[in-house]
């Protein structure tokens, strides 16, 4: 199933999974680390939802810094 997930992303143009964390352990997937744009992290969970077998999708991504930095708020 990991191996499905990781070309679900690398197959997704809108996607750089290049700094995205995957862990799939009893059809849960973890994504972990970062992602950049914004878009990219329902993008990754997307992917990994995707995939036959996975029940559930756990997505613990956060925006890296020079996206956080561009927030107001």
């Amino acid at each position: 199933m990991r191996e499905d997930i990781c070309e679900h992303m690398m197959d997704d143009d809108d996607l750089d999974p290049s700094d995205i964390g995957l862990k799939v352990s009893k059809g849960e997937a973890t994504l972990n680390r970062t992602a950049e744009p914004r878009h990219a992290k329902r993008r990754a969970e997307d992917c990994a939802a995707s995939v036959s077998g996975i029940k559930h999708v756990q997505n613990n991504l956060r925006l890296k810094e020079s996206q956080a930095e561009g927030k107001t708020g």
